[in-house]
């Protein structure tokens, strides 16, 4: 099913056609939200900013492009008092110099990032994780006003969820911390596993979903976690490649 070298995950072709479909399901009602996937190929901050330019260059406008990105988030989440600027309001905010209505990359010129009222200087913020967290020569890949994580990360549950000759990864909390799905790939093909925790100690994990030939991956529960989502490269029409999003019932 997958050619040696050929990433199902996502390809460059895709996404005018991804973007096009966000619009068309963003201007039917949906809920669209976005944000870069954690861990993976963007930061917090500069994946957003990024986010934000194509969806301008899909066709939103300004103002709808800003609501996926805020208020639209803390909606799906349920997050109270954040997400837009409202009085009574969390003050996170970021201060940009320029016309965002007429350039959409002024969401890179930031002046001033706000965090719980306290405002702070933006080259000053990356300055101070240089040569701790990303590239040591690229501040593209600094953690934009976050703190720092720290240069000794540890592994999860090692030996139990975590193996150093297998790959784990696109993994998902429940809310209360006590469960956890996380995707395994083995000989090319990806499965889904969960673990639980019991009395402080994590469950052996077991497969959820899995199958010989096709790859389940990016497990994600919805708000009120009734349903696991995952994605799949199960073939479509005609022999064709397909990338889909499938749900089951927890």
């Amino acid at each position: 099913m997958q050619e040696k070298g050929d990433d199902w995950y996502f390809k460059d072709e895709w996404l005018d056609k991804a973007i096009a479909y966000d619009l068309k399901f963003y201007r039917s009602g949906g809920l669209l939200t976005a944000g870069p996937d954690p861990s993976l190929h963007n930061l917090p901050g500069f994946g957003d900013q990024l986010n934000y330019t194509m969806l301008e260059k899909a066709g939103f406008q300004p103002h709808e492009a800003i609501q996926v990105m805020t208020g639209n988030g803390a909606k799906l989440l349920g997050l109270e008092k954040t997400g837009s600027i409202q009085e009574g309001y969390k003050a996170d905010l970021v201060v940009l110099k320029g016309d965002l209505n007429a350039d959409p990359e002024v969401i890179k010129n930031v002046e001033t990032v706000i965090k719980s009222g306290m405002a702070y200087d933006p080259e000053l913020l990356i300055e101070s994780v240089r040569g701790k967290v990303g590239s040591t020569n690229d501040d593209y890949m600094s953690y934009f006003g976050q703190k720092a994580p720290g240069d000794k990360p540890e592994i999860f549950a090692p030996n139990l969820i975590s193996f150093p000759d297998r790959v784990e990864f696109g993994s998902v909390f429940s809310k209360d911390g006590k469960e956890f799905y996380y995707a395994v790939e083995e000989d090319g093909v990806a499965s889904i596993y969960e673990s639980k925790l019991r009395n402080g100690v994590w469950s052996p994990p077991s497969v959820v979903i899995e199958d010989e030939v096709y790859s389940f991956n990016d497990p994600m529960l919805s708000n009120d976690e009734s349903r696991l989502y995952f994605i799949i490269n199960m073939p479509g029409k005609e022999g064709m490649k397909d990338y889909d999003i499938m749900y089951v019932e927890r």
